[in-house]
């Protein structure tokens, strides 16, 4: 067999491969490369989409949890406000700003259904606003606590985000002949302390403690009504010659679709009605 022939130095074998020039790697090839790395689709276009994705999903997300962080501060005063109460035996003052804690629908025309209570907001000439407390009302039967305040107009709407309350221009003081109309929210969400009215039926009770006069006023139900919101205004200025409370809060839970009222009368109970005992 003859040898194979030896490859020196600098001379390739029969079997080796001369090295080529390295692949240029200027832009154009760069780019290409993106391209065929993502499909075909440049960079900078998936990188733009990414962002538009994530803004949607914190928009999203903002939009779900903001109402349900405005519940948790509106339930946290409403336990402050309570416990102010109960320590200081006096009615209160609460200032907060005008936008703290908005419930959903405050705002629309029909959210409460009489014209005089403003349901603009925004039409104010400040940002806070200065709410009184004078005591809670207390319905055992569906578990309610509240705060119950006495305002009127656009103020009464922010009162109620925290508790109940008294429209103190319409109507009589708590206690006194004629009608006193009290006012509440229902929703699923926000608002809650007026959700389960419905439940209160001629037979049931509840009781007011009025700080104004150191007093727990017990009230009796007798009638339920369920009216269009048109005739409400109607019905607050009705003429009683004794003393009556009215509950007072939208029909039915369903948001955007509260086109009624829910009305629950009572008379005191006088034989339970007296000074606020010193423990609650």
């Amino acid at each position: 067999m003859p040898p194979r022939p030896y490859a020196g130095p600098g001379q390739p074998g029969p079997q080796s491969r001369q090295p080529g020039p390295p692949p240029k790697r200027g832009k154009s090839a760069k780019k290409q490369a993106g391209q065929n790395k993502q499909g075909g689709v440049p960079r900078w276009v998936l990188i733009s989409l990414d962002i538009v994705i994530v803004a949607l999903v914190a928009v999203g997300l903002f939009f779900f949890l903001k109402p349900k962080f405005d519940e948790k501060n509106a339930e946290k005063l409403s336990k402050e406000i309570l416990n102010n109460l109960d320590a200081q035996k006096t009615p209160i003052e609460v200032e907060v700003a005008r936008n703290f804690a908005p419930v959903q629908g405050e705002r629309n025309e029909d959210s409460v259904g009489v014209d005089f209570v403003d349901n603009n907001l925004d039409n104010t000439d400040s940002d806070s606003v200065s709410l009184t407390y004078v005591g809670k009302l207390v319905i055992p039967k569906i578990k309610v606590i509240t705060p119950l305040s006495e305002e009127q107009g656009s103020d009464l709407l922010v009162s109620l985000r925290f508790g109940s309350g008294i429209h103190s221009g319409v109507g009589t003081p708590l206690g006194q002949p004629g009608l006193t109309t009290i006012w509440g929210h229902r929703f699923l969400t926000s608002g809650r302390d007026f959700n389960r009215l419905n439940e209160i039926v001629p037979g049931d009770q509840f009781y007011i403690d009025y700080l104004p006069t150191n007093t727990r006023y017990y009230y009796n139900v007798y009638q339920q009504d369920i009216i269009p919101h048109t005739e409400l205004t109607e019905r607050v200025y009705e003429h009683f010659d004794e003393d009556t409370v009215v509950l007072i809060t939208c029909h039915p839970l369903i948001y955007n679709e509260q086109t009624e009222r829910l009305l629950v009368y009572a008379k005191p109970d006088p034989e339970r009605t007296g000074p606020i005992p010193d423990s609650n």
